[in-house]
């Protein structure tokens, strides 16, 4: 069963993630800031993070800069309601992009990708 942490400050996309997520046998732990997220991280330990870009006063590029440099094995997924960032968001060292709203399809597919390697 993959393990995602998804770090999402709205709380309408995070109901979304928790009922699709669940549906498929799909753990998820679920934050709202990246404040504390090395120890999350270290607790959750996540097969996969899908990480919002706009986080209120928190820019999730950043916070994907931060990820990489101490987790460089775990994908993550930049998500974002704006477009033209995907490229942003490769540059700050994530692994994909999606942009919101997201077909269920496509995000479970880019789910699958990123985790096909984990253990169950």
């Amino acid at each position: 069963m993959p393990n995602i942490l998804i770090v999402e400050d709205s709380a309408e996309f995070k109901h979304v993630y928790i009922q699709l997520f669940s549906m498929y046998n799909i753990h998820v732990t679920v934050v709202s800031t990246g404040k504390g997220l090395d120890a999350i991280i270290e607790a959750a330990k996540p097969d996969l993070i899908l990480l919002d870009i706009y986080l209120g006063h928190e820019d999730g590029r950043d916070i994907c800069k931060a990820i990489k440099l101490a987790q460089k094995a775990i994908p993550v997924i930049m998500v974002s309601i704006s477009s033209g960032l995907k490229a942003k968001s490769v540059a700050c060292g994530a692994d994909d992009y999606i942009k919101k709203p997201f077909d269920i399809k496509h995000l479970l597919g880019k789910v699958n990708k990123w985790t096909q390697n984990s253990p169950d």
